[in-house]
């Protein structure tokens, strides 16, 4: 007995791995404790009454026009990280413009906006592609002036990318939680997917284009600004834009309030911006619901017989089925008789005195029947 009472006593010693973990597990709560952390409060909300702020995205080709497109955005704000805003000035937008040509003017700007969200209605963003520049250079300026091993201010290490993308999807998610709309300017980038098929999709590069797709998740609506082909486009005027809201292959976008047409020709921003508010209203576009209520009906079945039952279906086909009745003789009509001797015929109708002698010649020559046919004739008789 004293021994099987060694052996339990033995057993339920706490290995000292066991006891390291138990004193690290008492300093984490001691510490937050210490901190005075307080689980934050759940609030649950009425979604028909929640409204959130707005994230869209408008990318396409250098030079297409989407600055001046966004430009006329209501009480909007431009984050401007190039030079390519002083288009929309030319376009007659009346937007506020900040100059964010570094990345610690693009924090600063971020902060502006947090603590003044109701300043603006809208905050373009001009352009994602850029800013990812502004962060690259940042983070390699940095890592030469700490004096790291290998440092250069044009060509990142390895473990630079991983800070890199990480921190760039922080500042994107730091801009969609913005109280205010927001709306994200970027390039056009041509991929092939995993399939080899061609892929067009905003410029955000990063493990392939991984971090571009996580950006795209974070929108609401995608939309792809291009201009009408030059062939198409009328002699001696600016060519029309066009958007496509929907995909388009190659040409992704996206419209997750599926409220605008999948291609508008010469579109206008704030008309885009009052649709997309109307459908958050329960107030679809009438037009664009016309349209698919078309679409979905068959072409070669008029909408009325959509209705039918299947009795109604077996009645068409009786009817169907039954023999056409004779349509009814006219009066004095008769089969053409067989051939008969030219004694026998009938005598032509009488012509009217203004007639042409022409046609009396024509009824003559159909009189006249050869002699081998008269003796065919007069051999039937026999």
């Amino acid at each position: 007995m004293p021994i099987a009472s060694s052996r339990r006593k033995t057993a339920t010693k706490p290995k000292p791995a066991t006891r390291a973990k138990a004193a690290a597990s008492t300093a984490r709560r001691a510490k937050a404790a210490s901190t005075n952390e307080e689980i934050p409060e759940i609030t649950v909300e009425d979604l028909a009454d929640f409204n959130d702020s707005l994230n869209l995205m408008v990318y396409g080709d250098s030079g297409v026009g989407k600055t001046p497109f966004v430009g006329k955005a209501p009480r909007a704000v431009f984050v401007s990280t190039e030079k390519g805003s002083i288009s929309a000035k030319r376009f007659g937008s009346k937007a506020k413009l900040i100059r964010a040509t570094t990345w610690g003017k693009l924090e600063a700007a971020l902060l502006y906006l947090q603590n003044n969200p109701d300043e603006f209605d809208w905050v373009i963003l001009d352009s994602v592609t850029k800013m990812q520049v502004l962060l690259l250079r940042h983070l390699l300026k940095k890592n030469v002036s700490e004096g790291k091993a290998k440092a250069d201010l044009d060509v990142p290490q390895i473990q630079d990318h991983q800070k890199w993308q990480n921190m760039f999807k922080r500042f994107i998610d730091e801009f969609v939680d913005l109280e205010v709309n927001t709306l994200f300017i970027a390039q056009a980038m041509h991929k092939e997917d995993a399939e080899g098929d061609d892929l067009v999709l905003p410029q955000i590069t990063g493990k392939d284009y991984e971090i571009a797709q996580y950006v795209c998740a974070q929108m609401d609506s995608i939309f792809c600004l291009k201009v009408e082909d030059s062939a198409t486009a009328k002699k001696g005027k600016r060519p029309r834009w066009k958007l496509l809201t929907q995909a388009f292959p190659p040409y992704f976008a996206k419209d997750r309030f599926d409220a605008l047409d999948r291609v508008i020709f010469e579109p206008d921003i704030v008309k885009i911006i009052k649709a997309i508010e109307e459908s958050a209203d329960e107030k679809p576009n009438p037009n664009v619901a016309k349209r698919r209520a078309k679409a979905d009906l068959p072409e070669d079945v008029e909408p009325e017989r959509l209705d039918d039952d299947d009795e109604d279906e077996d009645d068409d086909w009786e009817d169907e089925e039954e023999e056409p009745k004779p349509a009814p003789k006219r009066r004095g009509a008769a089969r053409k008789p067989a051939a008969k001797p030219v004694s026998k015929r009938r005598a032509p109708p009488p012509v009217d005195d203004d007639d042409d002698d022409e046609d009396e010649d024509d009824w003559d020559d159909e009189d006249e029947v050869d002699e081998d046919d008269l003796d065919d004739l007069d051999d039937d008789d026999e």
